[in-house]
């Protein structure tokens, strides 16, 4: 509101009531309504889009820098931004993390397939030894799968040390070993761990995104887990599972978690990180297995008994192998004799049976056992009769039956059953009738010579 306008106000205001009180309130109202008016005024010509975008950057980062109040305040905003997304449009927030999971699954896997190949491999070594017949007793005896049984009596290892580290300036932050005598080198461990990790980086041209997973020194064996603001290493003895890598995992997403706020802030002061000294301590375990268990005697009642079992098992393995080439030997004899069609077999434990059909005219099967270990006894045989039209058994046939002179030869050519050489007319008159119906035989024909 313009002066002129308040000083006449108020001038009209004091003509009217004089020395009256209600002058002074009045007064006090169009003051107060010209201040509303003016601060309404200069809010509108400096909260302009233009300044509020220039301001709101550098309000940000000062807030991130000192008590993080701003982001607090925006998080639900953020939180309900992202889920209208989400329900707007997935795929905007798929492949938005797409660069992220890909890696983390493919990581993933590799550790899962990279377990179950170990695994595989021990109960492979373990599954044809002595020890593999006790472990697959035991395995029956307590109902476990047998892969379970090789790893609890095979592996052995120990975590000896969990070193913390912040990642950004390499100080060691917590540190929990099995022997407190180690704790004077946790230091410098700290500090050869990060330089090996630069070495790689520089060494190999990796990006800046590649991390040390492991690295191993004789029998000790250094396994690295890496979060956005930490790293976790353990130093490991003997063969450990790939699956303690989970708990490894599990320990430095918690620091993470826990101490977001302290790693982010990190000056120097590790003190604030003694009470995550616990969740180290969780990752020393050990793994005690068959050879840290008391040697027992080689001459017991279970060991003769299992290598009776294994003699018993190798002798009667011999025998059934030797059985079953004998068998399928003679089967394919069979199958390559003329006039035989083996229709059925039944291979038993000391008795095998035999069904099909056979030509009279075929050899007999029960002489054809002997060439194969066999005596008659031991194969029961059950053929049915039939007449097999192949040429020779249907010549044979005919010889058998016409019962020819032996002044006439017959032969047979293309179904037609031809008898060469001089014989009585009344034997070629019955030959005639009875080769018309014959099987194989579809004209009967006279050659004299």
């Amino acid at each position: 509101m313009p002066s002129g306008t308040l000083q006449k106000e108020t001038a009209e205001v004091s003509s009217e009531n004089g020395e009256n009180p209600q002058f002074y309130s009045k007064t006090e109202e169009i003051l107060e309504k010209t201040n509303a008016d003016a601060l309404s005024e200069i809010r509108k010509i400096l909260v302009q889009p233009e300044e509020v975008g220039e301001v709101l950057p550098s309000a940000f980062q000062k807030s991130s820098k000192s008590d993080k109040k701003l982001a607090e305040a925006t998080l639900p905003i953020v939180e309900e931004n992202i889920r209208q997304s989400v329900q707007r449009d997935p795929k905007i927030l798929a492949e938005a993390l797409f660069p992220v999971i890909g890696p983390a699954i493919r990581k993933a896997i590799a550790e899962a397939l990279g377990a179950m190949v170990q695994s595989l491999n021990q109960t492979l070594e373990q599954s044809v030894s002595p020890k593999g017949l006790r472990w697959r007793i035991e395995a029956w005896q307590t109902g476990k799968p047998f892969g379970e049984i090789v790893m609890l009596n095979t592996l052995l290892y120990r975590v000896e040390q969990i070193f913390l580290i912040h990642k950004k300036t390499g100080i060691l932050l917590q540190y929990a070993a099995l022997d407190s005598e180690e704790n004077k080198d946790a230091d410098m461990v700290s500090a050869m761990l990060t330089a090996i990790q630069d070495f790689v980086h520089d060494s190999f041209n990796e990006s800046e995104d590649a991390t040390l997973d492991a690295l191993r020194v004789r029998d000790l064996s250094v396994w690295v887990e890496h979060s956005p603001d930490a790293i976790l290493a353990a130093v490991i003895r003997g063969n450990a599972p790939l699956t303690l890598r989970k708990t490894f995992i599990e320990a430095i997403e918690r620091v993470q978690f826990q101490y977001e706020n302290e790693l982010d802030n990190f000056r120097g002061e590790t003190k604030t990180f003694e009470p995550s000294k616990p969740i180290l301590q969780e990752c020393l375990q050990m793994q005690v297995g068959e050879e840290g268990k008391p040697k027992s005697k080689i001459f017991t009642p279970f060991n003769f008994l299992a290598g009776s079992l294994v003699l018993l098992f190798i002798i009667g393995g011999f025998f059934f192998v030797r059985d079953y080439r004998r068998w399928s030997n003679y089967l394919e004899r069979l199958d390559s004799e003329p006039g035989i069609v083996v229709t059925e077999t039944k291979r038993g434990f000391f008795r095998h049976e035999v069904e099909g059909l056979r030509d009279e005219m075929a050899v007999n099967p029960e002489t054809l056992l002997a060439e194969y270990g066999y005596e008659p006894s031991n194969v029961k045989s059950n053929w049915k009769g039939y007449q097999d039209l192949s040429p020779q058994f249907v010549l044979e046939r005919a010889k058998k039956i016409l019962n020819p002179p032996p002044t006439a030869q017959l032969s047979l050519e293309d179904g037609v059953l031809i008898v060469r050489g001089t014989a009585e007319n009344s034997w070629y008159l019955e030959a005639r009738n009875i080769a018309k119906g014959m099987a194989g035989i579809s004209k009967f024909k006279v050659v004299r010579e």
